[in-house]
């Protein structure tokens, strides 16, 4: 895909020591136990193997398939407000997926693994939140 001139862009700020504890969690939960939920399918390094940087890569490459185009596992570029809502809505795929919200077990309450900024008019230089909507509990807020 391309990147259109007038994209917005949308920056994801890891908060690494929240990963590190999914990855955590994520590594020591035994896929296919009883009571243990499926694997989400866009990871494609699965646990025991999963590393914060294989897990930023893969969220980052799942919400890339519908954007424009993307910077390492940091920034987003969706070329129209489609685009835009279909991250949004992949975010919220993610977050309410049955394994992502066992991991977040050991992730702080007050933690997200990443707060998510945008940034449209590029001569501010100065990206701003997205005001993520928190989803309802008893679901995890995995990004902010």
């Amino acid at each position: 895909m391309k990147v259109e001139q007038y994209a917005v862009v949308l920056i994801l700020n890891w908060n690494l020591a929240a990963v590190e504890a999914f990855v955590h969690r994520a590594n020591i939960t035994a896929p296919g136990a009883s009571g243990v939920p499926a694997i989400p399918a866009w990871l494609t390094v699965t646990p025991p193997n999963l590393t914060a940087n294989s897990l930023t890569d893969d969220i980052v490459g799942h919400l890339a398939l519908v954007v424009g185009g993307r910077c390492g596992r940091v920034m987003l570029a969706p070329n129209d407000l489609v685009q835009y809502g279909n991250v949004m809505t992949r975010l919220v795929h993610i977050e309410q997926d049955s394994f992502v919200q066992a991991c977040m077990i050991d992730v702080l309450a007050n933690q997200h693994l990443a707060s998510l900024f945008c940034m449209q008019d590029r001569r501010t230089r100065r990206p701003i939140p997205t005001d993520h909507v928190p989803p309802p509990t008893p679901v995890r807020s995995v990004f902010a």
